[in-house]
Order: C-alpha cells, then sequence, then structure tokens
C-alpha cells in the first residue's frame, strides 16, 4: 500500500550510456503520483508526467512517449507525443519544465477499502530502433466503508452466498439458505464444526472485519414404527432430521381381540366379549422398558447417522373385561378355562 511513488522509463541508444537524473544520450521519463483520500471508499491521484533528455548529436533523434493510466476498469491516455531533433546546435536536451500535469480518482472495494492503478508508458527513439515499455501498478488503501459475510456452505451446495453490510453498523443477518442433499440446514456458525458462536437469519450483527460463517447440517434419518402385537392398523415411517426438532406419528395401530365363550354343555350369559387395547405412544422396546415416546411427541435427535433407521414399537395400555356367568342344569359353575 502508498501513498505516493515514482514510475519511471527511459531508452539509451546502444553505445551511449544514461543515469537515473539525466540521459546523456537518450530519454527518460517519470510518472510522479500523490494519493489523497477524498472520501469513505474513493482515493484522487495528483500525477505529473516530465522527461528530460539529451542527444550527443542533433541529427533527427526522433523519439515518441505514449503514457496511460487504467483505473475502475478503465483506460485512458494521459501524454501521446512526438519529439523531433532538428536543430543545429551541438547537443539537443529537454527539462523538467517540460511536464504534464492532471488526476483522477480511484475507487476501492468496499469491503477490503483496496484500489489500484496501472501506468503503462512507451518510449521509442526511431533512429536506432530503441524501445522500452513499462508497466506497473501501484496498490492504495483507504478506510472501508462494508464489511462482507461469506457463507461457507460445508459440504452443501449453492452458489457463491455473502451478504455486504456497513461496516461497524448494526445489521440482521440475510444469507441465502443452502441446500445439502440427505441433509437439512440448522443455522449458521463461525466454526465449520459448530463450536463457535450460532447464527441464524435476522440475528443482528455489527461487524468491523469481513465474516466467514459456516453452514451446520442436520444429518436425516428415519423412524419406523413396529405395531407390536397390534391385530390391524398401519403407521407409515417419519423423516427426521438431527438435531432439528420434529414429530414422531400417532399411534393408529388397533389391538382387538373377540372372546368367545363356549358354555361346555351349559349356556354362558352371552357367547362373546371385543377386548380393545388402548395405544399409548411408543418405547425404544418391545418390552416396554425402554425410553417412552408420547404420540406426536416432538423429537430431535433420535440417531446421529446419516440415513439410519430407528425402530419404535407400539405401546399399549392393558385391556380388561368382566367374564360373564355360565348356567347348566343340575350343575354348579365354576368359571372358565381355556381347555
Amino acid at each position: 500500500m502508498a501513498s505516493s511513488g515514482t514510475i519511471k522509463s527511459w531508452v539509451v541508444p546502444s553505445g551511449y550510456y544514461t543515469n537515473e537524473n539525466n540521459s546523456y544520450a537518450g530519454a527518460h521519463y517519470s510518472f510522479e503520483w500523490t494519493a489523497t483520500q477524498k472520501s469513505s471508499g474513493v482515493t484522487t491521484v495528483s500525477w505529473k508526467l516530465w522527461g528530460r533528455g539529451r542527444y550527443s548529436t542533433p541529427t533527427q533523434l526522433w523519439h515518441r512517449i505514449r503514457c496511460s493510466v487504467t483505473y475502475n476498469g478503465t483506460t485512458t491516455s494521459l501524454y501521446d507525443h512526438d519529439y523531433l531533433d532538428g536543430c543545429t546546435a551541438a547537443q539537443y536536451s529537454f527539462n523538467d519544465s517540460q511536464k504534464t500535469t492532471g488526476s483522477f480518482d480511484v475507487t476501492h472495494d468496499a469491503t477490503s477499502g483496496e484500489g489500484s492503478f496501472t501506468v503503462d508508458m512507451n518510449i521509442a527513439i526511431y533512429r536506432y530502433n530503441e524501445y522500452h515499455a513499462t508497466s506497473e501498478t501501484a496498490t492504495l488503501d483507504t478506510n472501508r466503508s462494508k464489511v462482507m459475510i461469506t457463507g461457507n456452505v460445508n459440504g452443501g451446495t449453492a452458489a457463491t452466498i455473502s451478504q455486504i453490510m456497513d461496516i461497524d453498523t448494526s445489521t440482521a443477518l440475510s444469507l441465502t439458505t443452502p441446500t445439502r442433499s440427505g441433509y437439512i440446514f440448522r443455522y449458521w456458525n463461525t466454526k465449520a464444526d459448530g463450536s463457535g458462536t450460532s447464527y441464524v437469519n435476522g440475528d443482528t450483527l455489527k461487524l468491523s472485519d469481513n465474516l466467514t460463517l459456516y453452514a451446520i447440517w442436520g444429518n436425516r434419518y428415519y423412524v419406523t414404527y413396529n405395531g407390536n402385537n397390534n391385530t390391524s392398523g398401519s403407521v407409515s415411517k417419519t423423516t427426521h432430521y438431527y438435531g432439528v426438532s420434529s414429530n414422531l406419528a400417532t399411534n393408529s395401530y388397533q389391538r382387538v381381540y373377540t372372546m368367545t365363550y363356549n358354555g361346555n354343555g351349559g349356556t354362558p350369559a352371552r357367547s362373546s366379549d371385543t377386548v380393545t387395547y388402548t395405544a399409548n405412544g411408543w418405547n425404544k422396546n418391545s418390552s416396554g422398558t425402554g425410553t417412552s415416546y408420547a404420540n406426536g411427541a416432538a423429537v430431535t435427535n433420535l440417531s446421529s447417522t446419516q440415513n439410519a433407521t430407528v425402530t419404535l414399537y407400539a405401546k399399549w395400555d392393558s385391556a380388561s373385561t368382566t367374564l360373564p356367568t355360565a348356567s347348566y342344569s343340575g350343575h354348579r359353575f365354576l368359571g372358565w378355562n381355556t381347555k
């Protein structure tokens, strides 16, 4: 980074010599510049192009100087002039009183505060077929006005994700949500492993420097539902993502039994009863001794393995019925037996 400088170019015909301050046979040019910050993100470059030359003979030492500058994506010619030596003096010279001046404004990248310009100078001494081209880039620095938040998709897919905001100004985060096959986006974090500070869109940030945020993902897993001795019904599997709250299915299985009474020679008070078990959510074990979940319960982290399948078993409340009596002439009813 610089605030001033000098870019030099000179040509010396073969067999002659020069030094930086004066050409004893040839042409020497200097592009001197000074940068002054005009406003936040804009710098004015003031320049002076001047030459100094000296020739040992007055015979047609025709030379040409061209100077152009490129800045803000545009190239502008600053100077394009021929010098023709036709005098009869023993020596021909020009000095620093022959100068051209001007200025131009360089805009800066909003988030880095950097700007630059490139000076190209071409000198030719035609009698000696001597040519020299100089191209030099000067980089400037000012107080930047913006900062950039870059979203690293961290394994996901998306176009470039970024947000530019005013420096040291409270601004709501608003980044495009990335995607990733088999995963769900959870939030942004200052660390790729999610161990840093987390942000979601709408959170307010006040930054003095650029920031990279990493997408944090939740893996996909499935939950299947076992009826656990159900007699009818079905429950579809559900899809979930690690770290994201989502609801389990409601147990819509049925478990219904019919008890038929055989009077075994006698007559039962009724021929049958229907016994219905009541569904009471889910359990990780078929025996009901594992972790229980209510119907439609919100769950977050049942599996951290991508595309894993978790099986939950229907949990049933016990069912009961009052057995009927039976009559048989000449006999006393003692109860019921499965045989």
